[in-house]
């Protein structure tokens, strides 16, 4: 696919990527290696990448996430398809997962404009996934854009935040939040604008099996 294909096939908001895995521990630094290569070149010779953010658990010793996005589904697509994925796929092929870590992939658009493209940047984040009830889906989409509206604007604290609708299950949704570090996380959780969305989890609105699943990682040195 050519690149200005992908440029000119762009929508208005981005495809994203949110994942979770657990590597064993042998396999550790073979992973960072591979996946620090894969991140720095498809920031540096994709068109499409927008974001690439690796990070650990730091309570789960292996256990890692990724968030990515891209300009469209097409760009994600192309993303495969590169030369520097190619490692990356053949570790994943490889047996390298612990026990109960196999990776859980989910797919979406997100809500919010497509942006330039950022580089790696430090800080403390954020993969959530959540399923609201249907009749409670408009109501959560104005508490979390707005939520989503006020943390951007005004927590310096802040460096992203994410939120889409995944690719096939309607009313699945996920959020990408990415902070400077820890505090400036727990400061968010203090802001006025985060009341009406603390106030809503707690009215119990997630569909059968669709409580949040929350993971919070520092992103790779």
């Amino acid at each position: 696919i050519h690149p200005s294909r992908i440029l000119r096939n762009m929508s208005s908001q981005p495809y994203a990527v949110n994942a979770k895995f657990s590597i064993l521990p042998e396999r550790r630094e073979e992973f960072l290696k591979i996946i620090k290569e894969d991140q720095k070149q498809t920031l540096a010779t994709e068109p499409g990448a927008l974001r690439f953010v690796v990070g650990e658990d730091p309570k789960e010793n292996n256990t890692f996430y990724l968030h990515e996005e891209y300009t469209s589904e097409e760009a994600f697509e192309a993303h495969g398809t590169t030369p520097h994925y190619g490692p990356w796929d053949k570790f994943t092929k490889s047996g390298p997962w612990a026990k109960g870590g196999e990776p859980v992939v989910g797919l979406f658009h997100g809500t919010h404009q497509l942006g330039d493209k950022e580089e790696v940047k430090s800080g403390y984040c954020v993969n959530a996934k959540v399923s609201i009830v249907p009749e409670r889906r408009e109501e959560f989409l104005n508490i979390i854009k707005e939520d989503q509206k006020l943390t951007l604007a005004n927590e310096p604290g802040s460096i992203q935040f994410v939120v889409g609708e995944d690719k096939e299950s309607t009313n699945t949704f996920y959020l990408f939040e990415q902070y400077e570090n820890e505090e400036a996380f727990g400061a968010h959780g203090k802001a006025p604008h985060y009341a009406p969305w603390d106030a809503f989890v707690k009215t119990n609105p997630w569909s059968e099996g669709g409580e949040p699943v929350v993971g919070l990682y520092n992103t790779l040195e």
